[in-house]
């Protein structure tokens, strides 16, 4: 099993066990799914970022809210993986599935300490200071954290039916 550019857990099937050098069409078709799941990775990463600068989550979200031109790209570029990209290369998953799946792995098995860990070192680099000077936005981040314990897959469902409805 791999994890796929789009974060999503896939099974490759290759023939006989030997690796197979991918098509024109399968390279063309997997640099479009790393375009398409960066276009979704960098409006998460700007939320994060959004949330350690200002704090109120409330705010951040009213404004992510009505910004048309970057919910039109996020839409598009969700449709596109779920329409052309994790149909095709996930099978046996289906998006309720792998909705519950990202959310335990996000809030129970260290998902969410990841990717924080992974902007404050894009935040370092960025900016070519030590982490040790990064100690005032992980304080404001320590004092709004939430203990989100999903253990019900139907909880799970229900607030993602609720969320897309």
């Amino acid at each position: 099993m791999e994890i796929g550019a789009s974060g999503r857990n896939c099974v490759r099937r290759h023939g006989a066990g030997s690796p197979s050098i991918p098509s024109p069409q399968e390279q063309e078709r997997k640099l479009e799914q790393e375009k398409l799941s960066g276009v979704v990775k960098s409006v998460h990463r700007r939320l994060r970022k959004k949330y350690r600068e200002v704090g109120d989550f409330d705010k951040i979200w009213r404004e992510h809210c009505e910004d048309a031109e970057t919910l039109c790209e996020y839409a598009v570029a969700m449709k596109n993986l779920a329409d052309n990209h994790w149909a095709k290369s996930c099978e046996g998953e289906g998006r309720i599935e792998w909705c519950c799946s990202v959310c335990r792995e996000y809030f129970q098995n260290g998902g969410k300490k990841k990717a924080l860990e992974k902007d404050k070192k894009r935040t370092v680099l960025a900016t070519k200071t030590t982490p040790a000077l990064n100690t005032h936005e992980s304080s404001k981040l320590e004092g709004h954290s939430t203990n989100l314990s999903f253990t019900n897959s139907e909880i799970i469902t229900e607030v993602y039916i609720n969320v897309t409805s």
